[in-house]
């Protein structure tokens, strides 16, 4: 049976993105749940508050285990991905080049090693593996490649890890990988409809259409889990996935909280058991505590209004006033 699950994600909000239509049931499971982030999130210089956040959430789900690879979040500059080989060291926006901590917080590879390590893709290869050894869970989800270079980048390494730990080590959990972005953080703001809708491939158009696809895959091999009701319940401040995004205040987290929450939750299963790193549909769904998503006789969808312009007031009145005041007093204004 799986009684614990690793999330690795680029950035703090993308756990949520990655795995939040599912922590309810893995938490009713009580499974053992890990967190681990490669970047602190400090593109905008804001790492403490973003630590501070993911904090936050994971005492919304009963706490769990967090770590930090402490690597910097590069932006769509994109600066350890499009380094010139793999031990060139980058430098990140917010001026660093080897990995920290925030506060009272250390990266990864200080408190196993008591040193700091340069930002090459090597050295991050090596934390992934490192982490991935460590804590030995027996479910891992990692985001898939959006066009957000730190997404791929961690895509990318946590391939060529989970590829070369299944053929040296007796190590072989399930994989599910899914996008961050596509059809979830950028997906259909569809929310209030209902029936309620399952993931549509496409990104939800116009300013946030940045894929219209969701390859290398095929989507009819795509893996549907079964999401419960009360992710996605018309009372949205009742639902947890909306209080956690809630949380993540710095990157506006419950004006994307409609397009993230769906019926159901997709992703792309990498079967390992048989010494293989390979994509897979033969999930063994048994040894989990999820249902695959059933089709439901479909009818014609109701918008429901009323909740709907509910939660605009609510973004409207207790999140845009706020934040515009607060900027205000801090320009003086």
């Amino acid at each position: 049976m799986i009684k614990s699950a690793l999330i690795l994600a680029p950035h703090q909000d993308d756990e949520l993105n990655i795995a939040g239509l599912l922590l309810d049931q893995m938490k009713a499971a009580g499974m053992n749940i890990t967190v681990c982030f490669a970047t602190n999130g400090d593109y905008n210089g804001n790492e403490e508050t973003r630590l501070y956040e993911a904090k936050s959430v994971a005492k919304i789900f009963g706490g769990w285990n967090i770590v930090y690879l402490g690597y910097g979040d590069t932006g769509y500059e994109g600066a350890l991905l499009n380094a010139a080989d793999d031990d060139v060291v980058a430098t990140s926006p917010a001026g660093f080049s080897e990995t920290h901590g925030v506060g009272d917080i250390q990266d990864f590879h200080f408190l196993q090693h008591g040193e700091h390590i340069s930002y090459t893709r090597n050295n991050l290869l090596s934390d992934i593996k490192e982490v991935i050894l460590s804590v030995r869970a027996d479910l891992v989800f990692c985001v898939d490649a959006d066009n957000h270079p730190d997404h791929v980048l961690l895509s990318v390494l946590f391939d060529k890890a989970m590829s070369e730990i299944t053929q040296t080590t007796d190590y072989h959990p399930l994989v599910l990988k899914k996008f961050a972005y596509l059809g979830s953080w950028y997906g259909v703001d569809d929310y209030f409809m209902r029936p309620a809708k399952p993931t549509e491939c496409l990104s939800c158009g116009g300013e946030y259409e940045t894929r219209t696809d969701c390859k290398p895959y095929d989507w009819n091999n795509r893996i549907r889990f079964s999401v419960n009701p009360s992710v996605y319940t018309l009372r949205f401040w009742k639902s947890t996935l909306f209080k956690a995004y809630k949380c993540y205040k710095s990157q506006n987290g419950i004006a994307f909280f409609p397009r993230v929450a769906n019926a159901d939750s997709v992703y792309w299963f990498y079967d390992t058991r048989n010494g293989e790193y390979k994509q897979s549909i033969d999930f063994p769904i048994k040894e989990t505590p999820f249902a695959f998503y059933e089709e439901h006789e479909s009818f014609r969808s109701k918008q429901c209004n009323f909740f709907k312009l509910l939660y605009k007031s609510y973004r409207f009145f207790l999140w845009r006033i706020p934040n515009k005041i607060k900027r205000m007093v801090e320009h003086g204004i």
